[in-house]
């Protein structure tokens, strides 16, 4: 018994989203036809860093991308979205509880009351091949009926097979235009950084969605998805590991990154710290940061990695980034 597989995120869009189509209309908050849905949806991506949506309809922003991932492996919260996006924080403040913090941020699941990633990274230099890697986000204060806006995420569980670490992420719900373009990502980061810890190939990538839905005001987004797949043509994609760092070095890179973010956006200059990035990688974060917050799209030419560079693709010349 097997999911579907597919190569990349990219393709399995290509040859299933038409499947909404026909699918029928439910009600949500007592409206008539405002949600597009299918249930159970299972596959596989074998190319776990092929994972950046391409279609113009469903582009990850490059800055928001980044933010959000920046926002879990950090614990931040607010996350750090809003610093960049300031024109959506009517839209994110819904999301906030009274006290002004997220109530669905993965991060301070993960991190407290123990480092769940870091555990079970312990885990596996015991032993390799265990089960038992469930990272797990959705919590029993979720199941409140006074909670709301909890986590689409339900956890991650890594598993070291066919001489790669593979990872499976369970949804209880994904949003496609808006959340999945970004979780995917976040998947794929996920992936590379246990892969890394452990000094062994990244795998492939499995996802489970309860409910892959569309919401009424991405309809034409979803029409425009669906011509635009008519033409569509897949390109060869290469599967090579984007880094390769030791846990204290991944944290000290990424952590670089985020001073370097914080620095540029206060100063508007371009911090001396960016010389002390040791991989391509993170280098290529901190350039898009830099690129974003002192408006100069030339920055962007020196990314270099396969993922962060179709995850520019395109931004920098249609006033996305700005230029000096």
């Amino acid at each position: 018994m097997h999911a579907s597989e597919y190569g990349s995120i990219n393709e399995f869009i290509a040859k299933n989203l038409s499947v909404l189509k026909n699918e029928v209309h439910i009600s949500r908050k007592n409206l008539d036809s405002d949600t597009i849905e299918t249930l159970f949806v299972c596959y596989k991506i074998t190319n776990s860093i092929d994972v950046i949506l391409q279609f113009e309809n469903m582009k990850p922003h490059p800055v928001w991308a980044l933010d959000e991932v920046m926002t879990e492996m950090l614990a931040m919260n607010p996350g750090l979205y809003e610093k960049h996006f300031p024109n959506m924080a009517g839209f994110m403040n819904s999301f906030k509880r009274a006290n002004k913090m997220y109530n669905y941020l993965y991060g301070a699941r993960w991190h407290y009351p123990t480092h769940q990633q870091l555990n079970l990274y312990e885990r596996f230099k015991k032993n390799l091949n265990t089960r038992q890697g469930v990272s797990v986000i959705y919590t029993d204060v979720d199941t409140l009926p006074s909670e709301f806006n909890i986590p689409c995420t339900d956890l991650h569980q890594f598993i070291y097979r066919n001489g790669g670490m593979n990872l499976t992420t369970y949804f209880r719900s994904s949003d496609i235009f808006r959340g999945y373009i970004y979780d995917v990502f976040l998947s794929s980061f996920l992936c590379q950084m246990m892969a890394s810890w452990l000094d062994v190939n990244p795998g492939q990538l499995i996802f489970f969605h309860n409910s892959f839905h569309v919401y009424k005001e991405h309809y034409e987004r979803l029409a425009k998805t669906l011509e635009e797949i008519q033409t569509f043509k897949l390109k060869p994609v290469t599967n090579e590991k984007q880094f390769s760092l030791s846990v204290d070095d991944f944290w000290n890179e990424i952590w670089r990154v985020k001073d370097i973010e914080e620095i540029s956006r206060h100063t508007l200059e371009f911090p001396d710290m960016y010389s002390e990035i040791k991989s391509q990688y993170f280098k290529d974060w901190a350039n898009i940061y830099l690129a974003w917050n002192l408006k100069d799209a030339d920055l962007l030419k020196q990314v270099k990695t396969s993922q962060m560079l179709a995850l520019i693709k395109d931004f920098s010349n249609n006033g996305r980034f700005k230029s000096k």
